[in-house]
């Protein structure tokens, strides 16, 4: 029901109780019906459809407009009838001071003229029936008055519940910004590896064609790696896009403990010397490590591969109570800059997402190099992560 229609209603409801009222007073005086109390009530409900948007006005008028009936000495019809709906709607609107100041003055002065000119006994006038006006006056001010808390709880409800969807939009929006980083990482750390081993396949298949003779085979092979390594990469780009769309494990399966053999085969393809350590079996630590340590191993060689014009590279992965260790050190060039070895150092977008995804864990990724000395890439992870 619209307001409209409710303000609509109640005027009609309180012109026609008020007509009603007059019309059984004049009958019960055995006076003939006067037509001026009529227009009154008529002019009583009417002001009610001001209600909603001139709530004081309202009082005003239906106090001023009570005090003018009582004036022109018509019928009685009650002190507080003709003012009780605009009490309660200044009430409605939270005004309620204003609606009690409002009410006392209708009650004083109503009652002073009925002092004046109601033939009834004093003592009735000032005790049972100035306790119904009270009262009523009263009833209407207190239900005005709940119907506005009310309505205020649900505005705080409401207001809260839209703070709430807010969060629950700003919270969903951070996870896909998570998860945007992870795939970018993801691209990068994988498909990284790849390319590498695909750039320095396809330098030996060019050296080998422009040699010519007998190192057709050696380019044919190195092309045909560059070729296998190209589908892995695709493949790899699909199964990270599937891993946006499900948590499933068996996603995962080649990011770990199992998946490690393949990265030092990789290396070793390349005419690299790999030695490797693999203290525990897959299983013995929580995915989300087993993952990042195939990531460290992953980016490790990776830089390997790009940068460091290594002949040998050795991986080493302990286990023990608390931590795990993973270490990379490789025989190449080192630091391009001027660094002393054990100084530290974090440079490389790769080596600066995989720090934050050790560091998520409650880990630590740190590197030493010096310039023709090596490169150590090291981090320590938790046996164990919180839930």
């Amino acid at each position: 029901m619209g307001p409209r229609r409710t303000e609509a209603i109640l005027a009609v409801v309180v012109t026609v109780s008020l007509a009603a009222i007059i019309a059984l007073a004049q009958i019960d005086a055995g006076t003939p019906l006067r037509s001026l109390p009529f227009v009154f009530a008529l002019g009583f409900g009417a002001v009610l459809l001001l209600r909603r948007g001139l709530p004081r006005t309202v009082v005003v008028l239906s106090v001023l407009g009570t005090f003018a009936y009582y004036s022109l000495d018509l019928v009685p019809i009650g002190v507080a009838l003709p003012v009780v709906a605009a009490l309660f709607s200044v009430a409605e609107v939270g005004l309620t001071r204003f609606a009690v100041v409002s009410g006392a003055v209708v009650f004083l002065v109503s009652t002073a003229f009925r002092i004046r000119d109601d033939s009834l006994p004093l003592g009735r006038l000032l005790g049972a029936e100035s306790i119904s006006t009270i009262a009523l006056i009263a009833a209407a001010i207190a239900l005005g008055h709940a119907v506005a808390t009310h309505r205020r709880f649900l505005d705080q409800h409401t207001q809260l519940l839209r703070l709430q969807d807010e969060h629950l939009r700003k919270e969903s929006e951070r996870q896909l910004q998570h998860e945007r980083l992870q795939l970018s990482r993801d691209l990068h750390d994988t498909l990284g590896h790849k390319l590498s081993v695909i750039s320095l396949h396809a330098a030996v298949g060019i050296e080998a064609i422009e040699q010519g003779g007998q190192e057709s085979s050696e380019a044919a092979k190195a092309l045909d790696r560059v070729r296998a390594e190209a589908g892995e990469s695709l493949s790899d780009l699909r199964s990270m896009v599937r891993l946006l769309r499900s948590e499933d494990e068996t996603t995962r399966t080649s990011l770990g403990i199992d998946g490690i053999e393949t990265l030092l085969e990789q290396a070793r393809s390349m005419g690299i010397s790999v030695s490797s350590t693999v203290g525990f079996s897959p299983g013995q630590v929580p995915s989300p490590v087993e993952t990042v340590i195939f990531r460290v191993v992953q980016e490790g060689l990776t830089n390997v591969l790009r940068h460091a014009s290594a002949t040998a590279v050795s991986v080493e992965i302990g286990l023990s109570d608390d931590d795990v260790t993973v270490t990379v050190v490789d025989d190449g060039t080192g630091a391009a800059s001027a660094a002393t070895l054990g100084e530290e150092s974090t440079g490389g977008h790769g080596l600066t997402g995989m720090s934050e995804r050790v560091r998520l864990l409650g880990g630590q990724l740190s590197t030493r190099s010096a310039p023709n000395r090596g490169f150590t890439l090291h981090a320590t992870l938790p046996r164990r992560i919180d839930s």
